[in-house]
């Protein structure tokens, strides 16, 4: 699923539009029978793909479209694919403001109300600041992030030189072909992944 901020950055509990590593690095241990014991895999995979992995193991078809990655492979003792870009999504448009913790429209107690209350500053600021939950779309490599938002600050990363995603590196000419690059996958990932047609018949 996603990690939570545990003092990360200042920070406690998720982030609506949130990506870093804290949030989105979870860790993924599997025991399968026939599987090589205590293989490492440091390549990069998504949670969604236990879905395809344990399909395979126990030998039933996928009978819809999907993009997940069989992990079987590794499980035998495979590296993965060194190249592998992941990706991940969050936040909202800045037009669904009904969305966002703590809109006047949804009841609040009144005593969570009060500006003293723990999450009262991370509402308000969702409230007054619809841009800090805007959505984002990530892609990682195994070197580099990017977070692209239409609305809002994107953001890029060196992975290996900042690994606590400290130095926003977004439009720099020094990266400028890594984050085109970045966007171009990515782009093609939103295409590739933004609609599917369903497998069997209506008519």
């Amino acid at each position: 699923d996603h990690g939570d901020y545990a003092g990360d950055y200042g920070l406690v509990e998720k982030w609506p539009s949130g990506l870093e590593d804290c949030l989105t690095h979870v860790p993924l241990i599997i025991r399968t029978p026939g599987g090589v014991r205590g293989h490492r895999v440091h390549t990069l995979n998504e949670g969604f793909d236990v879905m395809s992995t344990v399909l395979e193991l126990a030998g039933i078809e996928e009978e819809h479209t999907n993009f997940s990655h069989s992990l079987v492979p590794e499980l035998m003792g495979g590296e993965g694919d060194p190249g592998r870009a992941v990706f991940a999504e969050g936040g909202y448009n800045i037009n669904e403001r009904h969305c966002f913790e703590g809109h006047e429209g949804r009841y609040i107690p009144p005593e969570k109300q009060d500006p003293g209350y723990i999450y009262y500053p991370k509402w308000h600021l969702q409230q007054t600041n619809p841009e800090s939950v805007s959505k984002a779309t990530m892609i990682r490599t195994s070197t580099h992030k990017l977070i692209y938002r239409a609305h809002g600050v994107s953001e890029l990363y060196d992975m290996v030189s900042d690994p606590g995603e400290l130095h926003n590196l977004y439009g720099l000419d020094d990266l400028r072909d890594v984050q085109e690059d970045l966007l171009s996958r990515l782009l093609a990932w939103l295409q590739d992944t933004s609609d599917t047609v369903p497998w069997d018949e209506d008519c």
